[in-house]
């Protein structure tokens, strides 16, 4: 028998099957959407730690950069300088500078803090988060490569996957572990046990040579 539409007891059951079907689908494809469009968790200052510069520029989102190892030159107050892959730079200071992890230890807003290590956190052109390196150690170079530097009184010293080098003295710049001179003394700030900065405070002319001296016969 046929309804007022002319469908017989089959063909309803085809066409509420259909519907069925068809609802599942929209539900699944609903679900998907949520879940795809759910926006994503925000990194810190502390997230990456083993990482090199992490960025930030989701559309929409706060622009966020960390820099890591940078040399600081100057936080006064509202205002820091830092110096980077070669470039001074000034930012705005809104945020929190700590010698830890943490927020512990957050000096006096009017404190200065200057020619020191440290991992900075920018948000939209503003330092959000700066994190000091103090720990430092001192000693001459016996030898360096891209992996090891070897300090008189250390040993052999491994360098962190983002240090950095910089000469301090004339005019601030770079400088690799490989272009330091061999008996040149050097301050490393250290972290987790590796060299995360070198720095070269005054250049200095090796003072002492050892010479061998052998007999004409070359016997003594």
């Amino acid at each position: 028998m046929k309804d007022r539409w002319g469908f017989d007891k089959s063909q309803r059951v085809q066409l509420k099957a259909f519907i069925c079907i068809l609802g599942f689908v929209l539900i699944i494809a609903l679900i998907a959407g949520i879940i795809l469009a759910a926006p994503g968790e925000k990194g810190s200052l502390e997230d990456g730690e083993a990482s090199g510069d992490i960025s930030s520029e989701d559309k929409g989102a706060p622009k966020v950069n960390v820099y890591r190892n940078v040399w600081l030159i100057e936080k006064d107050g509202e205002r820091v300088v830092i110096f980077r892959e070669g470039k001074r730079e000034t930012y705005v200071f809104n945020g929190k500078a700590s010698d830890k992890e943490t927020d512990a230890g957050e000096p006096e807003e009017e404190e200065r803090v200057c020619d020191m290590l440290a991992d900075i956190e920018i948000t939209d052109g503003v330092v959000t988060a700066l994190r000091l390196k103090p720990e430092r150690i001192s000693g001459r170079i016996l030898g360096a490569d891209d992996i090891y530097v070897e300090v008189e009184g250390y040993g052999r010293l491994p360098l962190s996957k983002n240090c950095r080098g910089y000469r301090l003295y004339g005019s601030l710049s770079m400088c690799a572990p490989k272009e330091l001179p061999f008996g040149e003394s050097v301050d490393f700030c250290m972290e987790n046990g590796e060299v995360c900065g070198i720095l070269v405070a005054r250049g200095e002319a090796v003072k002492n040579i050892r010479v061998l001296i052998k007999t004409s016969d070359y016997g003594g």
